[in-house]
């Protein structure tokens, strides 16, 4: 019944045999072990991602390996530590790097549970509509991310981890829905707590008091954390988890370059967009998502060399300022427009987070300098002038603003992206309402009729402009 899926997702036969007893345990527990919920899941997946490259099943089988090692922890560890973003993916993967051949499970469980849920089985709807039942009410803009954890609890999805490190740096949301469940569920929480409130014009210069706060608490959390496990998470296995991240950031800032310098775009953002799912989340499979990208690499240059496309050659470049996390069948849509998406979301790293550290002894310092060299951890003007450089920097013929309505950081600086953007760039922007994490409210469909005559402008806006030339 499951076989052609987990084909789709890279297994091969002789692994579908040997995990078959995780497998449907996995499906029985998410609500998916039905012929029609599996056909429905073969179809979303198809959807959403170009299943014919062997790269994106490389990825698709990380992540059905990462889903059923979290649904199954319970039985399969004695104890289980959850790293909760948004946040610091070193940390996260020095969490799981310490857990390796121990009873402890680490992992950032709850993000490949929605990736999986969302981007593969398309069962996550219903699970929002119960996180809205559960303290977190419709209609008030409260993070469809932290709804769909919450109903992970309540059915019995992700078991109840003996302890959750937090991370409320960038979002208070996070924090509040873990207190919550905390609560209802019964294990305990160390936060890391964050200073954002960040002068207008600083940014990118660090406060040496915000650092040392900061590092304070990762230092806390970590003591916690091993209090709570035995998990010790030394200087050395951070250094390893550093390198494990590097290598995989790495190898997607090699792939989103490829795809932005070719004419016509290669592949997909959706496609591109999966390795960076996991690289935010850290894995517990770092050879395989290395391997997975570096595959990809390979057979975008076979289609860049080819002249093969996913739009037509010399097709206008747009910046997405956001992505549908769960979703890829939006990004699809845009580019059926015949819009080339050099860039999306956070994909790019700027200048300045590339700069030697300051604290080249002090790894949790060092760490909290580079969070927050990301404009995105640091400040709304930041994430403007992070805007900016990306849309100068990849010539772009306008930006799609995707306002993402119930998160509070990204929401924020949206509208007044729009009016900075346009003053400073002068280009053509189109503000579209959308959400990262819950497409109940809006489809690929809809975002398609939005954008539509926004591209037929960029398309006669580059024309006149070569005509002229």
């Amino acid at each position: 019944m499951y076989t052609n899926l987990f084909k789709l997702c890279g297994f091969s036969q002789e692994e579908i045999n040997e995990q078959k007893p995780r497998i449907e345990k996995t499906l029985k527990i998410i609500g998916s072990d039905t012929k029609e919920m599996i056909a429905k899941a073969e179809k979303n997946v198809q959807a959403n991602f170009d299943c014919s490259l062997e790269g994106i099943r490389m990825l698709l089988r990380v992540l059905m390996m990462e889903l059923m090692d979290a649904v199954l922890s319970g039985e399969e560890y004695e104890k289980r530590v959850y790293y909760n973003w948004p946040g610091l993916s070193p940390l996260a993967q020095a969490i799981i790097v310490a857990a390796r051949g121990t009873n402890v499970y680490g992992s950032v469980a709850k993000q490949y549970l929605w990736m999986t849920l969302g981007n593969i089985f398309d069962t996550l709807d219903e699970l929002l509509d119960l996180g809205e039942l559960i303290g977190q009410t419709a209609g008030r803009a409260h993070c469809s991310e932290y709804q769909a954890y919450t109903a992970f609890y309540e059915r019995k999805i992700l078991p109840v981890p003996t302890i959750v490190v937090n991370c409320g740096w960038c979002c208070d949301q996070g924090a509040e829905v873990e207190e919550l469940c905390r609560r209802l569920y019964g294990y305990d929480v160390t936060y890391l707590d964050g200073t954002n409130d960040w002068e207008w014009g600083s940014w990118p210069n660090m406060d040496e008091r915000a650092v040392e706060y900061n590092a304070n608490s990762i230092k806390t959390s970590v003591a916690r954390v091993k209090e709570a496990t035995g998990l010790d998470i030394t200087a050395e296995i951070y250094k390893t988890a550093l390198g494990e991240v590097a290598q995989i950031t790495f190898g997607h800032k090699t792939l989103i370059d490829m795809v932005s310098k070719a004419d016509p775009q290669p592949i997909s953002q959706g496609d591109v967009g999966l390795g960076k799912l996991i690289q935010g989340a850290g894995t517990r499979y770092p050879r395989e998502v290395i391997k997975g990208i570096n595959t990809l690499i390979r057979e975008t240059k076979k289609r860049i060399d080819a002249g093969i496309g996913v739009v037509p050659k010399g097709a206008p470049r747009v910046y997405c300022q956001t992505r549908v996390l769960v979703d890829q069948k939006p990004m699809r849509a845009i580019e059926s427009l015949g819009i080339a998406i050099p860039r999306m979301f956070v994909d790019d790293v700027h200048p300045y987070e590339a700069q030697p550290t300051s604290y080249p002894d002090d790894h949790w310092k060092a760490l909290v300098e580079f969070c927050f060299r990301k404009p995105q951890m640091s400040s709304a003007e930041g994430v403007l002038r992070y805007w900016e450089w990306v849309a100068n920097d990849q010539k772009v013929d306008g930006i799609i603003m995707m306002h993402p309505i119930s998160c509070r950081p990204f929401c924020s600086p949206t509208f007044m992206g729009k009016d900075y953007l346009e003053k400073k760039t002068g280009l053509p922007i189109l503000l579209v309402e959308m959400d990262g994490y819950d497409t109940r409210n809006y489809s690929a469909g809809q975002i398609k009729t939005r954008i539509e005559s926004f591209a037929e402008v960029l398309k006669a806006n580059k024309k006149m402009a070569s005509e002229s030339n």
